[in-house]
């Protein structure tokens, strides 16, 4: 049965599983199909182990077998095997996962989400699936097998000895009996003829022994019944010991089968499964913080259609590894927030919250050295995989900073902490940080002060961001007077495309020149205009009744908020009076954290723990967006950092790394930055 659940059901489902990339996103057919296989590979090795065990009741305990090998007791036999076998593959629907990958063509115009069937990289379940598919039920087998061909060439031995002793002794038996009757025959003939004395014959009968053999039996050919009877006990013993010799040989081939087909897949999986290492830095070599990280970034949390359930797992592991009380709430459907909470032992003071996201941008794998998320390091330590800089990396230096405060005695605090871990932020944080500023959750927490994300920088100084710009996102439609594309029509929606296109991207272009003109501006302090969305037409030769732009502006929190909309409806007016301007995204907020030396206890205690670390701080406002504006937004001050100098702005990109010296040195540096902020006193 379970060899015909293998043919039937595995090897069509192993080869789907070559070809198939568009699962379910949610995994369930990934799930079943692999716990399939799973079931039919460990049904049939269980299988093959009891059969052995059979075999060797058989033969060494024949007399016991009679009462154990029965008909019910091979019921019992084969229930337990699939009962066994149908929870010893449970296992296989915990580390099998949906990896999505977003696939578009050079022009950015087809769009493809292809779900990928994917086993997680656990050495514990290849170690598993090692033992109770391979190590396991091979020693059993071959414990019963040379048990049984130790009994078989040991009978075999016995049963020669004893066919060969009893043909030689009805051979002895025979020739003497023959030989006293013809010896008897030739005296009494030879008294009568030639007249010697009998005395004469009975000495020389006495010195011929009683052995003698009469020279025509010996000149015979044709065989004696003595003969006969030993060449058929001959003949019977050698074909025993042939028989026998080919059931040695047969089971000898089963075992080294068995090892031959199972042990490569299985061993080549296992060392598949094992972390990557470089030349320089092996695993064993390795930091465990890093290798934390690493795991951290192969879980794929990648839009549009992230898989938060392993993530949540992970989390979960690393909250009650550091002590913490672990809680995971939905403020939107799919897309849970973890907050890890250390008490500290004033808990009536405002807590810190040390915030990160969860979710990543899509990736477009043809670009990228390695697999997205495989975490892979090369020889220079560069970790490479989507997330690393953004910003999976702070979530996981938080945590490994805290379990360094522990380790070395420093882990009681004088201000309760909070980790929060959010989904939905690059996608406008509206499922995420949004909501849960606004929950009765996030009220409880009594936060203070809060730590965001930054992002890196090539030379030795760190970016810390005490604001940031807001995102508009809006629609500009122009209608128009359709027609035929051979006419000069007037009042079209081409022309008011073009005035309003032209008053933006003039103002864009004011901006540039703004922030060329004077040294001491950054990006984010100047306002950027750029069109992202063009929708309209319907065919070459037919002018359209309306066209849509859509425009991207990112507005520094200095900026008057109402005095730049009111601008932006000019220009539609300008264009044409049905012209109309529309918010898809807008959000005003002008709050920004105070970073001025001895204004802030926040401030002075953060950059106070700086100094001591040695590193050189760059205030800026955030050229983009972050939950940290949501914070800011209720009143928190919250300051966007992220320890990572001498490394390449990668957010977003190709190949986003960061090296695993950078990744240990953020690592200390929040060991003093935590502890400074959370013993503030009131």
């Amino acid at each position: 049965m379970a060899d015909l659940l293998m043919l039937l059901l595995c090897v069509p489902l192993k080869t789907v599983y070559f070809f198939v990339v568009l699962w379910d996103s949610g995994g369930a057919a990934c799930k079943v199909a692999n716990y399939i296989m799973m079931l039919s590979f460990t049904a049939s090795v269980l299988n093959l182990t009891a059969v052995s065990l059979e075999r060797f009741i058989v033969i060494v305990f024949p007399m016991r077998s009679r009462s154990l090998c029965t008909m019910s007791n091979c019921r019992r036999s084969v229930m337990v095997v699939w009962v066994t076998s149908l929870l010893l593959a449970s296992p296989v629907i915990f580390v099998m996962r949906m990896s999505t990958v977003v696939y578009m063509d050079p022009a950015k115009t087809v769009r493809v989400t292809a779900y990928y069937c994917q086993k997680m990289d656990s050495l514990a379940f290849v170690t598993y699936q090692l033992s109770v598919l391979f190590v396991v039920p091979a020693l059993l087998m071959i414990a019963f097998y040379a048990a049984v061909i130790r009994e078989l060439w040991r009978s075999t031995k016995t049963i020669i000895v004893l066919t060969n002793s009893t043909a030689r002794g009805t051979e002895t038996y025979y020739l003497q009996t023959r030989g006293r009757e013809l010896t008897a025959g030739r005296l009494t003939a030879g008294r009568l003829t030639a007249g010697r004395s009998n005395m004469a014959r009975d000495s020389a009968y006495n010195s011929s022994a009683s052995l003698y053999v009469p020279q025509p039996f010996l000149r015979s050919r044709t065989p004696s019944p003595g003969g006969r009877c030993l060449q058929r006990k001959r003949e019977k013993g050698e074909d025993v010991r042939r028989a026998r010799k080919q059931v040695i040989k047969m089971l000898i081939v089963v075992v080294v089968l068995f090892l031959l087909c199972w042990g490569p897949s299985i061993i080549m999986g296992m060392l598949l499964s094992a972390p990557p290492s470089s030349s320089s830095s092996t695993m064993a070599q390795e930091e465990q913080a890093v290798t934390n990280f690493r795991e951290y970034i192969r879980i794929n949390t990648m839009h549009p259609d992230p898989n938060y359930g392993p993530c949540m797992e992970f989390l979960k592991r690393q909250g009650k590894e550091l002590g913490a009380k672990v809680q995971v709430i939905e403020f939107a459907p799919a897309s849970p927030t973890v907050i890890l909470t250390l008490p500290g032992s004033d808990p009536s003071l405002p807590s810190i919250l040390l915030n990160s996201h969860t979710d990543v941008v899509p990736v477009f794998p043809e670009h990228w050295k390695y697999d997205p998320f495989s975490a892979h390091k090369d020889e220079n330590g560069d970790i490479y995989g989507r997330g690393t800089q953004d910003m999976k990396c702070v979530g996981m230096q938080y945590i490994e900073a805290l379990k360094k405060l522990q380790k070395e005695g420093r882990g009681k605090f004088l201000r309760t902490i909070h980790l929060s871990f959010v989904p939905d932020e690059e996608v406008s944080g509206f499922k995420g940080m949004m909501l849960f500023v606004k929950s009765e959750a996030f009220r409880k927490l009594n936060v203070g002060f809060a730590l965001d994300e930054g992002y890196a920088n090539e030379g030795e100084e760190f970016f810390v961001f005490y604001g940031e710009r807001s995102p508009w996102n809006l629609y500009v439609k122009c209608p128009g007077q359709p027609g035929h594309g051979s006419q000069f029509l007037k009042d079209n929606a081409g022309e008011k495309m073009r005035k309003v296109v032209n008053s933006f991207l003039d103002f864009r272009d004011q901006e540039e020149q703004r922030l060329a003109a004077d040294p001491s501006l950054n990006l984010g302090d100047v306002i950027t205009v750029n069109l992202t969305k063009v929708q309209g037409g319907v065919q070459f030769n037919v002018i359209p009744a309306e066209i849509t732009l859509g425009f991207n502006i990112r507005v520094p929190p200095t900026t008057d908020f109402d005095e730049l909309e009111g601008q932006m409806k000019g220009w539609c007016r300008e264009a044409g009076a049905d012209v109309t301007m529309e918010f898809d995204t807008q959000t005003k907020i002008p709050q920004t954290t105070c970073v001025e030396d001895g204004k802030s206890a926040w401030w002075d205690a953060f950059a106070g723990a700086c100094k001591k670390e040695n590193i050189k701080l760059m205030k800026r406002i955030f050229p983009a967006a972050t939950d940290s504006r949501y914070l800011r937004s209720v009143g928190i001050p919250a300051l966007g950092f992220s320890p990572m100098n001498h490394t390449p702005l990668l957010l977003h990109d190709h190949n986003e790394f960061l090296n695993e010296n950078i990744f240990m040195r953020g690592i200390q540096i929040y060991t003093s930055i935590i502890p400074a902020v959370a013993n503030l006193p009131a």
